[in-house]
């Protein structure tokens, strides 16, 4: 078809200009080149089975309706807002052409206008049924997201020249079909609808964004499509979107080189040997076993097997917290760097402030080279999924889940990868929902998963194993693997023993709350040496105990406080020194007492000789307990040589804050099981501990109406989490549609904290700023600036996560003084210091409100005093 026959007014981008034909022929070719080269490809997530098409059909399906994406561009409403002497001069001579009502110009949405034209075209031409219609039409409706405006019809009736702007959308359709020659495709006999355009549409969105970047800036139009392939083929592995070589381990110890077969723990054996029986690969697998049992290294290992066997190219390590996944990132760079792979991408909401990636605004782009942006493309949590291997939170798997804003980026990226998801028990009714509906998703798609838990109630495990066809009864063994198949089947193996054979004794005192008794305490476990947690449930108690303990302590004992309320920087620090001295091979010192929240409680590889906890639900207490005496080949004071868990409770039925913190019924049912048992021994006793306190029967429950209080809750929980989760995946329709039409959330990213991954207080960060660095936000938001990637790195270094009510009760949301932060400072408060000149994040540092002294003490963290009235 002739270019002459299209309007020459029509337009794709406007800075650097850009042709529709020209920017719609780009996209179809960057898209075919994700469909056959890229982590999101075909051969990785099955979508030419899902739909019964060959691999070539689908390729060609996909360039199809990308190219069709910006199909609603060809509309007057479009052309009219850019102000062009071109554009002006072609409506003088052709007045007909322009659309009169003005008003509907600025509320024109150009992917609405391209779903109506295609769904009108399609109808005429008889391209595709009733129902794909609907769900194709959809797909380039989702392109963009979250957008305001509607489409603005063409109808005759309502403007006789509309005709004519038809006759331009049937002309690019038809250029479009001729060239690619697409599938005829319906829905109604697809295997797995949803999943398909889900993938589809994710690969639409990422096509139109790289094809809108900056390799194809100065692109015209006529370039081969050879030569287009390679630019896409550049941007791709310059940002880490092409699979890379993962090492094909035939066995644990190809993977895992260091442990040498004679030092394999039993549940590594146990899998090793399922593996190398050549049995048949589950689609879901679960590791249950005690702590420190290298649970981690078998579930990675489990988790390279199961992709090889459904063509997978990539892991994601989800773990339950930011500090966690900082350290989980480090082992498994070290894993890819011994087999030659590539770097693995750390991906929670600060990463791109641990590792200094990140992406430039249009603003800071301007003279970075196109290579140098591409390498920082995935740093965004938005598309950081779609790289080959990553290490996260949990929450950015959790979003694959959730109606936020480009969601299906990220279940696409999961789409090409195994799910490694580490404490899978640790998660509230809320969280719980939402990563079961995660699980829904991963099954239709055929995403492999392994869940890794040392204390998972038997509950949760059923709930768990209903997405992949149930059982009737669960068997008790422990440590266990289960193994879900993609039929349905759901099969036991039991391991061989286990590697820890503790035997942890209880020391219970009724200390709860009493903060001499315990530094009293503490001060006695550490006089012949050694290395004491004293583990508390909320900040404001550490801080107490903390305190204490510094006016109390001799010379020669080193202490440390380790919460979430430090500055980002000063947290970071802290992190840093707890895993020198306590982690693996750390320099130990000869006597130290760190006191901590939970923040030590889970993932964190620390050895302590011995600990002091506030008591907690049953799995947490036992959780703390593998912190202590994890390590065997760590020296130990004579005093320290067996493992003491002294348990703090109350003084009485009062828990204190930590009721606020924990169900009261959970921890009234742990404190009666843990009063009842001397000892623990490991791993024997865990499954029974757990489940006598998590057995909801009404038979168990001595306070009916506390039962019934924590249940409302729990379902309130879960209801609030069903509100913000995607549907489950239908079949022969495509269910994600009506987000189009359904408000969209917001992700970090956005600035919009309303799909929120853990329900609590909602939070704002606090950053008290020494006084250049002050004046400086301060003439940046006064000019009504964003600010630079490297100014709010600098402020995020000093801020720290603040409950609001917390803000509130001391009226700090209210004073004058205080900037709040735009861009990648969105949520950000940030105070003056009170005094002048240059302060680090490290250090401490105050600020003075009219009703409240704010510091960020080194030591002790975020404090608030009040002033005397």
């Amino acid at each position: 078809m002739e270019t002459a026959e299209f309007y020459p007014i029509l337009w794709a981008k406007s800075d650097p200009y850009k042709s529709l034909r020209a920017h719609m022929r780009e996209t179809a070719i960057v898209a075919g080149c994700l469909v056959t080269e890229s982590c999101i490809g075909m051969p990785y997530v099955p979508v030419d089975q899902y739909l019964g098409l060959d691999r070539c059909s689908t390729e060609k399906l996909v360039m199809y309706l990308a190219g069709l994406h910006d199909l609603g561009k060809a509309h007057p409403c479009f052309i009219c807002k850019i102000s062009s002497d071109k554009i002006k001069d072609y409506f003088v001579h052709h007045p007909e052409l322009a659309y009169v009502n003005l008003n509907r110009v600025a509320d024109y949405r150009h992917e609405q206008g391209s779903a109506s034209a295609a769904r009108r075209i399609w109808k005429e031409k008889k391209r595709f049924d009733r129902r794909t219609i609907s769900a194709l039409s959809a797909i380039l409706r989702l392109h963009h997201q979250g957008k305001k405006g509607e489409d603005v019809g063409l109808e005759e009736e309502e403007w006789p020249a509309g005709r004519k702007w038809m006759y331009q959308q049937d002309l690019l359709e038809q250029w479009l079909w001729k060239w690619l020659n697409p599938p005829r495709i319906s829905l109604r006999s697809a295997k797995q609808a949803d999943a398909a355009c889900m993938v589809i549409t994710a690969i639409v969105i990422l096509s139109d964004w790289i094809a809108s970047g900056t390799f194809f800036e100065n692109t015209t139009g006529n370039e081969s499509e050879s030569r287009l392939r390679q630019l896409t083929a550049r941007f791709l592995k310059a940002s880490n979107m092409i699979p890379d070589a993962f090492p094909k381990a035939k066995n644990f110890c190809d993977l895992w080189r260091q442990i040498k077969p004679d030092h394999m723990r039993p549940i590594q054996k146990s899998l090793d040997q399922y593996y190398s029986a050549g049995n048949e690969i589950p689609l879901l697998t679960i590791l249950e076993a005690p702590m420190g049992e290298g649970k981690t290294e078998a579930g990675i290992f489990a988790a390279f097997r199961m992709m090889y066997a459904y063509h997978k190219q990539g892991i994601y390590m989800a773990l339950p917290t930011a500090a966690t996944a900082n350290q989980m990132k480090q082992r498994m760079a070290d894993l890819f760097q011994q087999h030659g792979c590539s770097d693995v991408m750390l991906l929670h909401s600060g990463a791109w402030m641990v590792e200094n990636r990140f992406v430039l605004s249009k603003e800071e782009n301007n003279g970075t080279d196109p290579l140098t942006q591409a390498e920082q493309w995935l740093t965004t949590p938005k598309r950081g999924l779609l790289a080959s291997a990553a290490v996260g939170t949990v929450d950015q798997a959790m979003m694959a889940a959730m109606r936020v804003r480009y969601g299906m980026l990220r279940l696409g990226g999961l789409g090409s990868k195994v799910l490694v998801i580490d404490e899978i028990h640790a998660y509230d009714a809320y969280m719980t929902d939402i990563l079961l509906r995660l699980l829904d998703w991963c099954r239709a798609m055929q995403i492999p998963v392994v869940l890794l838990s040392a204390t998972l109630p038997s509950a949760r495990k059923a709930m768990i194993l209903e997405r992949y066809g149930g059982v009737d009864v669960l068997p008790k063994a422990y440590p266990q693997i289960t193994m879900a198949y993609p039929n349905g089947k759901v099969a036991f193996e039991t391991v061989d023993g286990s590697f820890q054979h503790n035997t942890v004794a209880l020391q219970i005192l009724p200390y709860l709350g009493k903060v001499e008794k315990i530094v009293e305490l503490a001060l006695k476990k550490v006089e012949d040496g050694g290395c004491l947690c004293i583990l508390l449930n909320t900040v404001l108690e550490a801080q107490k105990v903390y305190k204490l303990l510094l006016s109390k302590v001799e010379e020669g004992t080193t202490c440390l406080l380790f919460h979430s309320r430090f500055s980002m920087a000063r947290r970071n620090e802290i992190e840093k020194q707890c895993i020198d001295w306590f982690g693996p091979g750390g320099q130990r010192p000869q006597k130290a007492i760190l006191v901590a929240t939970q923040v030590v409680e889970q993932s964190l590889d620390i050895d302590m000789d011995a600990m002091i906890t506030a008591i907690a639900p049953i799995d947490l207490l036992l959780q703390r307990m593998g912190r202590m005496h994890r390590h065997m080949d760590t020296p130990r004071p004579t005093s320290l040589s067996k493992p003491v868990l002294t348990i703090l409770t109350p003084d009485g039925d009062h828990y204190g804050p930590t009721e606020k913190v924990y169900y009261r019924l959970l921890l009234e049912r742990t404190r009666q099981a843990i009063e009842k048992a001397e000892k623990v021994s490991i791993p024997v006793d865990i499954p029974a501990l757990v489940e006598e306190v998590y057995d909801e029967s009404f038979r168990k429950a001595d306070d009916l109406e506390t039962f019934w209080k924590r249940s409302i809750h729990e379902e309130l929980q879960v209801g609030e989490g069903r509100q913000i989760e995607l549907n489950p995946p239908q079949t022969n329709s495509f269910g994600l549609a009506d987000l189009a039409a359904s408000p969209i959330l917001g992700d970090e990213e956005d600035g919009l904290l309303a799909a929120r991954t853990r329900l609590g207080t909602p939070s704002k960060r606090v950053a008290i700023l020494p006084s250049n660095l002050f004046v400086k936000l301060q003439n940046v938001l006064d000019h009504r600036c964003r600010p630079t990637a490297e100014l709010s790195r600098q402020v995020l270094q000093y801020s720290v996560a603040v409950p609001e009510t917390t803000l509130k009760a001391n009226g700090i949301l209210l004073g004058d003084k205080i900037l709040c932060g735009t861009g990648r400072l969105y949520g950000v408060i940030a105070l003056p210091a009170e005094k002048n000149g240059e302060v680090p994040p490290t250090q401490t540092i105050r600020s003075v409100m009219d009703h409240a002294f704010i510091t960020m003490d080194r030591e002790l963290g975020f404090v608030i005093e009040q002033k005397e009235q």
